[in-house]
């Protein structure tokens, strides 16, 4: 029980640093990098891979809480994740990173004993 919410909590830390820096972006010689992007998923699959260790289907339990801060921000007046491409690409590559995560964790603990 314990381990679930600690992994809620790693996935809820990083959908809300992810919301707060997925705009930051650098123009370099004729190509923009998106850091910020980069950043949160970097973030969400530290998080999902240190929640794998925590509970079974940890990173599951942090995926969904990732996306429960992400979704739920869109509840206020401001939108801060717009419906553009680095919108949808920081929403739908977090959900991958935690999809992919979850099932290859699944995947290398299923059949071992706790």
């Amino acid at each position: 029980m314990i381990g679930r919410a600690v992994a809620a909590g790693l996935g809820a830390w990083a959908g809300a640093i992810g919301v707060v820096v997925h705009r930051q972006r650098d123009d370099l010689v004729e190509m923009t990098l998106p850091w910020g992007v980069l950043l949160a998923w970097a973030l969400l699959l530290v998080a999902a891979l240190a929640a794998a260790d925590l509970a079974p289907l940890g990173s599951a339990w942090a995926g969904g809480a990732w996306t429960l801060v992400v979704l739920g921000v869109q509840l206020g007046r401001d939108v801060w994740i717009q419906g553009d491409a680095l919108g949808w690409s920081f929403l739908g590559g977090g959900l991958l990173i935690a999809a992919v995560v979850t099932g290859w964790t699944a995947y290398r603990t299923s059949g071992s004993t706790p």
